[in-house]
C-alpha cells in the first residue's frame, strides 16, 4: 500500500495529547491530523479539548492520543472556499 509523501512545503509532525504544533494547517479551532487504527492510517482533526485526534470509523467518532499533524508553509497552497 501505497502512503502520501511528504512535500517540500507541508510534512506530518508526530503530536499527542491535543497538541497542535505550529505552522499547523487548521480549520477553525482543528488541526488536520492522521493516525493509525485498526490496520490502517486515517485522516481527521485534532481537537484541544478532547485532547487527541477524532477520525470516523464504523459510522463512528473514534478518539486517539497519538496522532501526526499536517504542517507547513502555507504561502505554497492555494485554497478553495466552497
Amino acid at each position: 500500500m501505497s502512503v502520501a509523501q511528504d512535500h517540500f512545503a507541508a510534512k506530518w509532525v508526530g503530536a499527542s495529547g491535543g497538541e497542535i504544533p505550529p505552522n499547523s494547517f487548521l480549520e477553525g479551532d482543528y488541526a488536520i491530523g492522521r493516525g493509525h487504527f485498526k490496520d490502517g492510517l486515517h485522516i481527521g482533526y485534532v481537537d484541544k479539548g478532547r485532547e487527541g485526534l477524532v477520525i470516523g470509523w464504523g459510522g463512528k467518532e473514534e478518539f486517539l492520543r497519538e496522532y501526526e499533524v499536517l504542517t507547513g508553509d502555507k504561502s505554497h497552497f492555494h485554497w478553495v472556499e466552497w
